[in-house]
């Protein structure tokens, strides 16, 4: 009987062991601090290198030159004045396609962004009136996903998962052409989104806190005044 039991608990221990060895790695959320995703062109897939140095984690595509890139403006051509989006969405390794990684400090030569939603989002912007061939627009962005590492396209599960998020100021180029009937006409050429870091907790200057301590310094002096003027007898 305690043969049975004895190996009864082996076989349990040996198949949980399996199961938590299957299990992908799982991270919290993941701020990226740096790096950029660029649409080069149009209709181009993107180009991403981006990561949080302090967290030992990075993810890029270079190599990769397939994939969607989506659609961007909302009117093509576009004219000076109307609103323009410069939000996106990007999915799966058909898009994001695969190249290296680094996970906690730990350097992959190649994995796959199979399990991978990234998705920008920003305020309506309005095309400038530049007369210019190659006009530039600044917008702030933020960023939400997640991000699943593959070893193998072919086999799942990934291997490391975790959510992202992110900001930074997306610039996004269009290209000019004049025409008679029209004026100008815009088309989108590329955009690029660049990670930036947190914005800091705002930290009081050196003289704010000077007259900060000054200020509480003389309602402790009054007070005492007043105090000891009430404890002094009366004549």
């Amino acid at each position: 009987m305690r043969t049975l039991v004895g190996r009864s608990s082996i076989l349990f221990v040996f198949f949980l062991l399996l199961f938590v060895f299957a299990a992908p790695a799982r991270a919290d959320e993941i701020v990226i601090t740096s790096g950029s995703l660029t649409i080069p062109r149009p209709s181009s897939g993107p180009n991403f290198s981006f990561g949080n140095p302090e967290l030992g984690f990075a993810v890029s595509n270079a190599g990769y030159e397939r994939g969607d890139g989506g659609s961007f403006l909302g009117c093509a051509p576009c004219t000076a004045g109307q609103l323009i989006s410069v939000n996106a969405r990007f999915i799966g390794g058909s898009t994001l396609g695969f190249g290296p990684a680094t996970v906690g400090g730990v350097n992959y030569e190649r994995v796959y962004y199979q399990s991978a939603i990234l998705d920008f989002n920003a305020p309506l912007v309005a095309i400038p009136l530049d007369n210019s061939p190659l006009v530039t627009i600044n917008v702030p962005f933020t960023m939400t996903g997640n991000i699943g590492l593959w070893l193998d396209p072919d086999q799942p599960p990934a291997f490391f998962t975790t959510t992202v998020s992110g900001q930074g100021i997306a610039t996004m180029q269009l290209s000019g052409v004049f025409t008679e009937s029209h004026g100008w006409l815009y088309n989108f050429q590329s955009i690029t989104y660049n990670f930036s870091p947190a914005a800091p907790a705002a930290v009081p200057e050196p003289a704010t806190l000077i007259l900060f301590g000054t200020g509480i310094a003389a309602v402790a002096a009054r007070y005492r005044r007043r105090r000891h003027s009430k404890d002094q007898p009366e004549r």
